[in-house]
């Protein structure tokens, strides 16, 4: 298999593993475990989890291209009344693989399960919540069924997410996430811990809970290497430097967007361009009304 080829894999791969703290459709890929989901729905909410799923009447498709500029993916999202989504599709070509992603709500908009159809099997994790509407439980299972691992959650008074911790099947902690907030509940630091209790990785935000800076530790507490990253006024990366151990700049990505109206000024088409002017994805909006 070509290298190209795993490395679709791997990606696939870690998209399906992170899903349980990242909602359909969007993330940033260096912070998708300090994502802290906020929604909210009561635990004896169970009666209400129909009709909020349909009807569908919006889609979006993202495409991704290969160095030649030739589309490799695409993904197509469905979207509910309530604009979350109910339903994803990847398609690779090159592979001839298409994996699936369905989404469950109940009528207060919370996602109260999620199921991955693949060609190995169907994964599936389950969501429970706190009398306060917080996430305080995801379980996820194995294609047989079983226990494969669980992420817990913790909050303050103000119901932000304090900490994450997720264990594997029989209990051991494998990582632990703790956040930090300022007075407006805006997130202000992000520490990230291994099973071993020592830090992996640590964030820092701006005043509008974007990552500025990425911090990566070896396992003798010695930076492994970091990255900043800048931002427009709408919350757009503009440019993201990655550096080395001693300091010095390895990779700079600049990024400029491009936007496509129809005739009334609705957003057809997003168009995420990199320094070398290569296309990283494009994505396009169809509405469609059911």
């Amino acid at each position: 298999m070509s290298n190209k080829l795993c490395r679709v894999l791997s990606v696939l791969l870690a998209f399906v593993m992170v899903l349980s703290l990242v909602s359909c459709g969007s993330s940033s890929v260096d912070d998708v475990d300090a994502e802290v989901d906020n929604d909210t729905v009561s635990e004896d909410a169970e009666t209400e989890e129909e009709a909020v799923n349909v009807p569908t009447f919006v889609t979006t498709v993202k495409y991704t291209y290969d160095d030649d500029g030739s589309i490799s993916s695409w993904t197509e999202y469905e979207y509910n009344s309530n604009w979350s989504c109910i339903k994803q599709t990847n398609h690779i070509f090159e592979l001839e693989l298409e994996t699936t992603f369905d989404y469950v709500y109940d009528s207060h908009g919370n996602e109260v399960e999620y199921r991955c159809y693949y060609s190995a099997g169907v994964v599936m994790y389950e969501n429970s919540y706190d009398s306060n509407w917080n996430k305080i439980k995801s379980t996820w299972y194995n294609t047989d069924g079983s226990l494969y691992q669980l992420y817990e959650y913790e909050y303050n008074e103000d119901n932000n997410c304090t900490k994450l911790v997720l264990s594997n099947s029989s209990g051991s902690e494998i990582s632990r996430n703790e956040y930090e907030y300022d007075e407006n509940g805006i997130i202000t630091s992000l520490v990230s811990y291994d099973s071993d209790g020592l830090v992996s990785y640590r964030n820092e935000y701006n005043s509008t809970g974007l990552v500025v800076k990425a911090t990566y530790y070896d396992s003798d507490g010695s930076v492994k290497y970091w990255y900043e990253a800048e931002y427009d006024s709408d919350g757009n990366e503009l440019k993201e430097t990655n550096f080395n151990t001693d300091g010095s700049t390895d990779t700079v990505y600049e990024y400029s967007y491009e936007y496509e109206y129809d005739s009334n000024d609705e957003v057809t088409t997003r168009i995420i361009t990199e320094t070398k002017n290569e296309t990283l994805y494009k994505l396009e909006y169809q509405t469609r009304i059911d």
